[in-house]
């Protein structure tokens, strides 16, 4: 089961799309530190109220809001590829996605640490939460010269 991290839940859950689902079988996972269960992707998401969902690739983009930098995106390949499941999700679109292949295991050892880098910043887009760097200044006194020395 090939999976992509989308969304969060209270902070505690995580959504997956399940991207090598067919049309039989069930295209999502829920999660938690505990463990997950295979759900309805969409009949999941639109149930849950404190759903955050990710948006920081080409692959969020077009999953949550439709919304390709392809020329032929229309809203019925959008439906062929997310809900039908006629149609392949476009290389395009899973280039530099982390895709997890131990999504229904509790063990974050097996996780690489790019997978768990891009989730950690996926999580924080999630929340809001910007991370700004602070320069120091520092003063220096070298033979009766002040010198400002900033550190980065």
């Amino acid at each position: 089961m090939k999976a992509i991290l989308v969304a969060t839940v209270s902070g505690e859950q995580k959504l997956y799309y399940v991207v090598d689902a067919d049309s039989k079988n069930r295209d999502g996972v829920l999660s938690t530190d505990k463990g997950g269960k295979v759900v309805n992707f969409w009949k999941t998401a639109t149930k849950l109220n404190s759903l955050k969902p990710i948006k920081s690739s080409s692959f969020h983009k077009y999953l949550w809001d439709n919304e390709s930098s392809d020329t032929d995106s229309d809203e019925d390949r959008w439906k062929r590829i997310f809900v039908e499941k006629t149609q392949k999700i476009p290389e395009s679109l899973l280039s530099g996605v982390p895709i997890v292949t131990d999504v229904l295991k509790s063990k974050m050892k097996s996780k690489s640490i790019n997978r768990r880098v891009f989730e950690f910043k996926s999580l924080l887009e999630t929340q809001n939460v910007s991370m700004v760097r602070l320069n120091t200044q520092k003063s220096i006194r070298l033979d009766g010269i002040e010198k400002n020395d900033y550190m980065g």
